[in-house]
């Protein structure tokens, strides 16, 4: 998510948030199985039965539990949800890792899980990239995905009031910082409490994003992993149809991205630029498969698998469909 987004993301009242926060649980049992992927563990829960398997991957400061109104509704095939290196149960790294980082350690998990493949992948945000770096990596993995709210490796950024393309760390890191390594705090998400739109999770899912959120396992940010990832990225769209080829792809997406002027950071004609670029990204993800269709969300914001998670468990369905069916998407 970029990080105008973030900063248009409301909080919840302070009385709400106090009254959650009393709520947290004190290291909950994970609630699926621990795996070995060669000196860490990652944790990955998984229900049900049917194949293609689908993995769920969950986007920047987010974890697996958040998938809970998702993978409940996810009832004709094997589905697991799992968190990346740092996140909830799974163990931490000393440094920021890289979208090829975190889709080595997915290979790993799934190769020592004993779930069978390919599977169809489907990443929200952040977690969208991964798994278009996943597929250029090891294409004979995935079946199909769902791409949920994700970025584009050509996306503007707002930096210093500036709309930016990062393509380099100067790109990235303000004028007068020296070095681009490790910057800011190793505590993921902030303070405990739950915003819009995690107060539609179930109340026990609510209680392990507030432990979630103040366990603090991930390393401090890196503007030379994010500027890696980007490039890595942009490499996987650049092999254009070839990444996905004739498997499955939907792309889900919200029908007004939210951006508005804010005094002294965001012009009009900046928030109008970036909401034209959002529609038009959207669109050239569906080039990077010959087998793709676009889904757009209403009433719904970023967070597409908690405020329509019905829309999110349909993609899945269609895909999985067109993946056993051996067949082009309905359309």
């Amino acid at each position: 998510m970029s990080r105008l987004l973030l900063s248009l993301v409301p909080c919840l009242v302070a009385g709400f948030a106090q009254t959650q926060a009393r709520e947290v649980p004190s290291n909950p049992a994970p609630t699926g199985r621990m795996i070995d992927i060669g000196g860490r563990h990652l944790h990955m829960a998984c229900s049900g039965q049917g194949t293609p398997a689908v993995i769920l991957v969950h986007g920047t400061g987010a974890f697996s539990f958040d998938w809970a109104l998702v993978q409940s509704r996810v009832t004709a095939n094997r589905v697991c949800s799992y968190d990346r290196a740092g996140h909830a149960w799974s163990d931490p790294v000393p440094a920021a890792q890289t979208y090829r980082q975190m889709a080595d350690d997915l290979h790993e998990l799934l190769l020592r899980s004993g779930e069978k493949g390919p599977f169809v992948l489907v990443g929200h945000s952040a977690g969208g990239g991964m798994v278009r770096v996943y597929t250029a990596t090891y294409p004979n993995d995935v079946a199909g995905a769902v791409l949920v709210e994700t970025g584009h490796p050509d996306g503007l950024e707002i930096i210093n009031g500036n709309l930016v393309r990062i393509r380099t760390l100067s790109d990235l890191v303000p004028p007068g910082l020296s070095s681009g390594k490790s910057q800011g705090s190793a505590r993921p998400v902030g303070p405990a409490r739950i915003e819009p739109s995690y107060d539609k999770l179930p109340a026990d899912a609510q209680r392990l994003r507030l432990w979630g959120q103040v366990e603090g396992k991930l390393p401090a940010s890196s503007a030379e992993a994010q500027v890696d990832s980007i490039s890595q990225l942009r490499a996987a769209h650049a092999l254009g149809d070839q990444l996905f080829g004739d498997k499955p792809l939907l792309v889900i997406s919200r029908a007004i991205g939210g951006y508005r002027p804010i005094r002294g950071i965001v012009s009009e004609e900046q928030a109008a630029m970036l909401e034209r670029e959002r529609v038009e990204h959207n669109a050239d993800l569906l080039h990077l498969s010959r087998n793709s269709g676009a889904v757009v969300a209403s009433d719904s914001g970023h967070d597409v698998h908690l405020d329509r998670p019905e829309i999110v468990a349909k993609a899945i369905g269609d895909v999985t469909d067109a993946v056993n069916r051996h067949s082009m998407l309905k359309q």
